[in-house]
């Protein structure tokens, strides 16, 4: 005890004596001087992992970058046969590697050489501190690249956060080209000084509006030109800079939705000892192997605690309900998907429901190849256009571009695509896309290589259908019925179009009779008779027992429906009711689309050279009027509506396109088997009637057959005059 004299009080001299520090035991000094060896560079003592990490704590404050800095620690040490000591953990690869090749042996001398930073200064454009990223560097580069300073270990992950293009070509090693560069150039690039370390949502949100005016984008480009590659870079480098970025991923089905988000992941997965140079500039990007789910990644350096970081959907799913930032379409259709309007509007409508869940101020980029001249992209660049406002930023890149002194031919026309020669272009990318390539793909189909290489919107085979019937014409057309009475008839066709509602605004069932008949030299058809209405299938039935009652048809054809079989067996009972024969009656298979707009153009685009060479005539009649006025107003691209009908123009094509016996070069043109089978049954059906006519002078009549009559009742023999009532007056 040490005494100390303090100032009097009331005159008397007081000692007080004060602790001093009790001297360390022999223990506790032995245990120190332990310890202090266990910090020598080369101690075969290795801490725990507790231990290590509260070593490395020392320096680093974000718990994960803490431990991926133990675990590459461990695997340098592995790699560099160096002791994973303490020494290790607290001065880094760098200071270890330098002591281990002195000659100095004191203790002294063997610490000299701590390169370890301790700053907790921020970098500019980084969301971790000085202290944090030299850890990094040191443990998973410095001692992999020795001459790599850690002032260009940081210049080079700003580069890969600014520029996709310098990121997927020099770090990835991607076989980028100059479409690539400028793909990088025109899309948006991001700026990460402009986002503090520990953003909050709202400033991420206001950090990504604030990176491009435009929010949606759009590259069509050609096929094998690596567009997907490129836009993996471009969502890799977004992800480096705002790792809490919601992404969503869109692919046309759900197993190419999960190869999408597969890409993505496998920049992140690593394996051990098996790191990319990517995850080594960024190794607290990367994730375990296998880790999460497969349609979804959750970027370890999120600290937002959001839903989802990016996550895959697919267009044929149903829509996910969580918001994203940024939402990317790639190849979203196909041809599986565009085959009719109704496919089309569909894709239409899914995009326009997933586009829904990006967040304000987010962005949206579509990658694809056209496949219809009204598919998705081109109703979104017609948008686009439409609009003032011009929101849609969108690139179209074909293989190769015709030079402007090449465009037209020596005739001055555009030149087809075989006449192209290899001067005449410049190709977009050479490297992968060369001109012998890109000329097997034209020969193997030029169509596909049209829409798929060059960015040409295709047109259906049959888009530039558009039925025109002069009202004039048909005037001029339209005879009494006397003015044929000289030509001889070939066959006569009942057609019917069949309605299935009853109700006021429905479709009308449609009997059309036409007769093939030769007329001034040339096979003529004439429609005879027409009976529309809304009927019910016995009614129906029963108007067609009528009209061939009426005008004895050698053919009937009726578009097979679903219940099809139900009107055949109502005919024939109408049929055996009023005694008339039935001749063949072929139910004609409908094509995929019958009853689309398409179709119906098709059928009867048949009727107008007919129409314009005075092979189709109309007779005047009761109804002429109200068909002719269908023929006139249709154009085979609306649809049928309450004040728009076309079922007259259905059941004449039909009898048209089947019966009419079309030439083209002088011969017949050639029908499908079902049809000849048709044909040749209402031949033997014919032959028939005309034996039957023969023989007996007129024509057959089925009658209808009798009514089963209830059995007599049973009666008593001995009452039989007197009956029941003998019976009643005997009981």
């Amino acid at each position: 005890m040490q005494e100390e004299v303090m100032p009097p009080e009331n005159g008397v001299v007081v000692e007080v004596s004060l602790p001093t520090a009790p001297e360390k035991s022999r223990y506790q000094k032995d245990k120190e001087r332990r310890k202090q060896k266990e910090y020598v560079f080369d101690s075969k003592v290795e801490p725990s992992k507790s231990e290590a990490k509260k070593i490395l704590a020392a320096r680093i404050e974000n718990t994960h970058v803490l431990d991926t800095v133990y675990d590459l620690l461990l695997l340098a040490a592995e790699e560099l046969e160096i002791p994973a000591n303490s020494f290790l953990f607290q001065n880094g690869v760098q200071a270890a590697l330098k002591t281990r090749g002195t000659k100095r042996k004191s203790l002294e001398e063997k610490q000299v050489f701590t390169a370890a930073e301790t700053s907790s200064e921020t970098v500019t454009g980084e969301l971790l501190n000085r202290s944090e990223l030299f850890a990094l560097y040191d443990a998973s580069l410095s001692w992999r690249e020795p001459e790599l300073t850690f002032e260009t270990f940081l210049d080079t992950r700003q580069k890969c956060k600014r520029d996709c293009f310098y990121l997927g070509k020099e770090i990835l090693n991607k076989d980028f080209a100059a479409c690539h560069k400028v793909w990088s150039d025109f899309f948006p690039k991001f700026d990460p000084t402009t986002l503090p370390p520990n953003y909050t949502q709202r400033q991420a949100i206001q950090w990504l509006d604030s990176q491009s005016v435009k929010k949606d984008w759009m590259l069509l480009a050609s096929r094998n030109s690596f567009k997907s590659s490129w836009s993996h870079v471009w969502i890799l480098s977004l992800i480096l800079c705002l790792p809490d970025v919601r992404v969503l991923l869109v692919s046309e089905t759900r197993p190419l939705s999960k190869d999408f988000i597969g890409a993505i992941r496998s920049y992140f997965e690593v394996a051990p000892g098996q790191q990319t140079r990517f995850q080594q500039f960024f190794p607290e990007f990367t994730i375990p192997m296998g880790d999460g789910s497969v349609l979804s990644l959750d970027c370890p350096m999120a600290h937002l605690r959001l839903a989802q970081s990016i996550e895959s959907t697919s267009m044929d799913s149903a829509v996910a309900g969580r918001r994203a930032d940024c939402i990317l379409y790639d190849d979203p259709i196909s041809s599986t998907s565009v085959g009719n309007e109704t496919q089309r509007l569909a894709s239409v409508t899914k995009y326009d429901a997933l586009r829904k869940l990006r967040e304000v101020g987010g962005l949206v980029m579509i990658l694809g190849t056209p496949w219809h001249e009204e598919d998705l992209y081109a109703t979104l660049i017609k948008r686009n256009e439409e609009d003032d406002d011009k929101p849609l930023q969108y690139r179209l890149d074909p293989a190769w571009t015709l030079k402007p002194e090449f465009a037209l031919n020596e005739e001055g026309k555009p030149r087809d695509l075989r006449e192209i020669k290899e001067h005449m272009v410049d190709l977009l990318f050479p490297e992968r896309l060369s001109w012998r390539f890109l000329q097997s793909e034209l020969r193997s189909n030029i169509s596909f290589f049209a829409s798929q290489n060059l960015i040409i919107f295709p047109k259906d085979a049959d888009a530039d259908i558009k039925c025109t019937f002069d009202g004039e014409r048909l005037r001029q057309n339209t005879k009494p019925m006397n003015f044929f009475l000289t030509s001889p008839v070939t066959k006569t066709v009942l057609s019917v179009d069949v309605a299935f509602s009853t109700s006021f605004t429905a479709d009308y069932s449609c009997l059309a009779t036409v007769k093939i008949l030769t007329h001034e030299g040339k096979d003529t058809a004439v429609v005879w008779d027409c009976d529309l209405g809304r009927w019910t299938t016995s009614d129906l039935a029963m108007h067609i027992v009528l009209a061939i009652e009426k005008h004895r048809p050698t053919d009937i054809v009726i578009e097979r429906d679903k219940t099809y079989l139900t009107l055949h067996r109502e005919i024939i009972r109408q049929a055996a009711m009023r005694g008339v024969m039935l001749p063949h009656i072929y139910f004609k298979e409908q094509s995929q689309g019958a009853f689309s707009p398409l179709q119906k153009a098709k059928r009867a685009k048949a009727m107008e050279p007919l129409l314009a060479s005075d092979q189709l005539f109309f007779i005047q009649a009761h109804w002429t009027e109200v068909c002719l006025g269908q023929l006139q107003r249709f154009d085979g691209i609306r649809k049928s509506s309450a004040s728009y009908k076309d079922d007259f123009v259905d059941a004449l094509s039909t009898a048209i396109t089947v019966h009419f016996p079309f030439k083209f070069a002088g011969k017949p043109v050639e029908k499908s088997p079902d049809q000849l089978a048709a044909e040749e049954a209402a031949r033997e059906d014919a032959k028939r009637r005309d034996m039957y006519k023969r023989y007996f002078g007129n024509e057959p009549v089925r009658r209808a057959p009798e009514p089963e009559l209830p059995p007599p009742p049973e009666t008593n023999p001995f009452f039989r005059a007197a009956g029941g009532d003998a019976l009643r007056r005997r009981n």
